[in-house]
């Protein structure tokens, strides 16, 4: 019943003790789990604005250290603005970048960010994968200040979210390197974390002595600032009162705890209050108990300890049971259980299933107080690995009881009116003989209907939770599975990294990518060869993780054949990479699933604005002012200002090995103003609108034409819209992909 001394303990900083010479205390809020954490993460001292532009650089220079760096510099630039999620993602994206060039220094740096970032948004549970790495790589390249910090914070992370043996097994490493590297400040309060640990197992004895060492320790100590360290041991030394049920003692070790706390701390500061509280509590001061207890919560609502406010509802809530007020008690439980399931306070869960089983038992609701004792029984056996809790029989055992006495109090009636029908007169006895026959019938249905709807329920809750067990399992699986989905999709976006200068080539322009499964199918490239600039959009078999393997082998095909092969005619690049896929994807029975691409690729001459294209079942659209000479033959739409035009491809897919044949170049000289685009088939095969018909590609055309007299980036945005408000609610059937350029 009681929140372990885990909440209250010293927090120190990093250093090794020097013989003779006094060690630092540290900022009290060096290891806090929670958003003081992030008090140590310094502003980068530049504008997000001076950021973007030296990431571009970066990206452009494949300056891999220099990008980490500047990915870090923005991601504390949200926090110190208090934007956590952005600064998640930003930090992430230096975290993968590192894991891709194993840099392991900055892999370390973006670890620690995440954990602390995780810890301050009260994901405990999320922080662990971090912690755990963090503090793997900090062993490994032997970093004595970052383990000084790893090693206490996985120890609390892992004893508040219910990983005793864990706990146990860091808590115990802590020590041994502390003790291995002569810190003393560090030792005591790896000291008091195993105290905490011995606490929840019931071990008083080896708490005690745990207390006791850490008092002869921070008595060599010869710094006057020591009253911090003091102030946790005497908060650890209260615990072990109160569980021998020395109030008084405890009492009056929180009391001098308090005022050191209360002018360094203040979130330790008001737990210590809330457990001052539970000591008043007990010793049934429960006006007094209760009135501090509601002050401390305001207050921790105020500064955000969610951690603070579920132990404070857990006090409050045993307060009012032990006061006989069962439904506030029922409802501060409530809020305790809540706050705890969202911090992954596993302990403080557990109690609160357990208050919430003894307040239903006490007002008879014997069937949820027995749900709330079985919850409070798996998670004690999880936490603490014990034979299985009796309670949760005990409760069903004592519901059967008084079942059974109550028919036995009911038969024993009817046993009495029977006999005193029995003794009626013998011109009554048929008549009672059919009364009596009737009711035992009434009786025998309503006990076989009982019976029956016993089983249907107990056969329904069976279901009901198989039903859940299987849910929880898709869930799992389905969040794996996209996890997995959003790495791929990072692991492509850097793969394919090359079509991020497309503004810097072409400064009016816009590409869209809209995948139908996180990761896609459809890319587009570009590439810079002496004085032209070659750019494609490609469909590729499939969509999902097919079709972004299938890009991946596109984007590797085009880069080998136009930088080292040295190829620029588009036609000529086209008939290499399609022998390419031969090579690595070697297809030859017709019976095989065909793997391949459509593609469309130009070259473009800046200085002569002529335009080579070739394609591979990928038209080439031109948009050009009606009062212009036609770029080419074929007009597929006209509008009031502009005509739509197309140059056809070659009727050959990439991957096509039963008849390669080449593909056709195409020469169109460009005038000023034209507009270029290329898409696949993803936007006009969509289904939705009223009618939930494809959108078609003569629609797609007249949407094109309609927005010439647009910036290109306003077309992008229309495009978009149009497209989702178009889909709705609907399935996207394949991915989108479109890119535009204005000459």
């Amino acid at each position: 019943m009681i929140r372990k001394a885990i909440w209250f303990l010293i927090m120190l900083t990093t250093g090794v003790n020097n013989p003779g010479i006094c060690e630092q205390l540290p900022d009290p809020h060096y290891y806090n789990l929670n958003y003081r954490m992030l008090a140590s993460i310094e502003p980068p001292g530049k504008s997000l604005e001076e950021i973007n532009i030296e990431v571009s650089r970066a990206q452009r220079q494949r300056d891999v250290k220099g990008l980490h760096n500047l990915l870090i510099s923005k991601g504390k630039y949200f926090v110190n603005s208090q934007q956590l999620d952005e600064a998640l993602i930003t930090i992430n994206s230096a975290y993968v970048n590192s894991l891709e060039q194993s840099l392991e220094h900055q892999i370390l740096e973006a670890s620690t960010l995440l954990s602390k970032i995780h810890l301050a948004k009260d994901l405990r549970i999320e922080s662990l994968d971090y912690l755990h790495k963090g503090l793997s790589l900090s062993e490994q390249l032997r970093d004595s200040a970052m383990i000084s910090w790893y090693l206490p914070v996985t120890v609390q992370v892992e004893l508040e979210t219910g990983n005793i043996g864990r706990a146990m097994e860091y808590a115990l490493k802590s020590k041994a390197y502390f003790e291995q590297n002569h810190d003393t400040l560090r030792l005591i309060y790896s000291l008091l974390q195993l105290s905490a640990i011995h606490n929840q197992l019931g071990n008083i004895t080896t708490s005690q002595r745990c207390i006791d060492i850490t008092k002869s320790l921070l008595a060599s100590q010869k710094c006057k600032s020591s009253d911090y360290a003091n102030a946790h041991i005497i908060v650890a030394q209260a615990e072990l009162f109160i569980l021998e049920d020395k109030l008084e003692e405890a009492k009056l070790c929180c009391d001098s705890a308090l005022e050191i706390l209360r002018p360094l701390d203040e979130i330790k500061a008001l737990r210590l209050e809330a457990k001052i509280a539970e000591i008043l509590s007990k010793k049934k001061l429960y006006a007094q108990a209760e009135s501090l207890l509601k002050r401390t919560l305001a207050q921790q609502q105020t500064i955000g300890d969610y951690t603070g406010q579920a132990y404070g509802y857990l006090c409050l809530a045993n307060l009012q049971k032990s006061n006989s007020q069962f439904a506030k008690a029922s409802t501060n439980y409530k809020h305790s259980l809540s706050i705890a399931s969202n911090a992954g306070l596993t302990d403080i869960v557990r109690q609160a299933y357990k208050g919430m089983s003894q307040v239903n038992n006490m007002v008879g609701n014997i069937v949820s107080a027995y749900t709330n004792i079985s919850h409070y029984t798996r998670i004690t056996d999880s936490l603490f690995n014990a034979q299985k809790i009796s309670e949760a029989n005990k409760l069903e055992e004592q519901a059967t009881h008084r079942k059974h006495l109550e028919e036995i109090h009911f038969k024993n009636i009817e046993l009495e009116r029977s006999k005193e029908l029995i003794g009626q007169q013998k011109r009554w006895q048929i008549l009672l003989v059919i009364t009596i026959g009737l009711f035992i019938a009434i009786i025998a249905l309503a006990v076989r209907e009982y019976l029956h709807k016993r089983r249907a329920n107990d056969l329904l809750i069976a279901q009901k939770n198989e039903v859940e067990k299987q849910k929880k399992l898709s869930d799992r699986k389905t969040r794996h599975f996209t996890e997995s989905l959003n790495y791929a999709q990072r692991m492509q976006k850097a793969i394919l990294m090359s079509s991020h200068s497309l503004p810097n080539l072409f400064p009016e322009s816009f590409t869209i990518l809209i995948p139908k499964d996180i990761v896609s199918g459809d890319f587009y490239w570009i590439q810079e060869k002496g004085d032209s600039v070659l750019f494609a959009l490609a469909d590729c078999t499939g969509h999902g993780v097919p079709g972004a393997l299938m890009s991946v082998i596109g984007a590797y095909s085009l880069n080998k054949v136009v930088n080292d092969q040295s190829i620029n005619s588009p036609g000529d690049v086209l008939y290499h990479v399609n022998t390419l896929f031969e090579q690595h994807l070697k297809q030859r029975d017709p019976n095989e699933i065909f793997d391949g691409m459509d593609i469309a690729l130009c070259c473009f001459n800046p200085k002569t604005k002529e335009l080579k294209y070739s394609g591979a079942n990928l038209p080439l659209y031109i948009c050009r002012a009606n009062e212009q000479p036609q770029p080419t033959s074929t007009t597929i739409a006209k509008g009031k200002t502009h005509s739509l035009y197309s140059v056809r491809p070659t009727k050959q897919p990439i991957g096509s090995f039963y008849e390669n044949k080449a593909f056709v170049n195409h020469s169109i000289s460009l005038l000023e103003g034209d507009i270029i685009y290329l898409f696949t088939d993803g936007f006009a095969d969509q289904f939705g609108g009223p009618e939930r018909r494809k959108f078609k590609s003569l629609q797609l055309y007249r949407l094109i034409l309609s927005l010439t007299e647009l910036p290109l980036a306003e077309q992008k945005t229309t495009l978009e819209e149009t497209f989702n408000q178009w889909k709705g609610n609907l399935t996207q059937v394949d991915d989108v992909g479109f890119l535009g350029v204005k000459i």
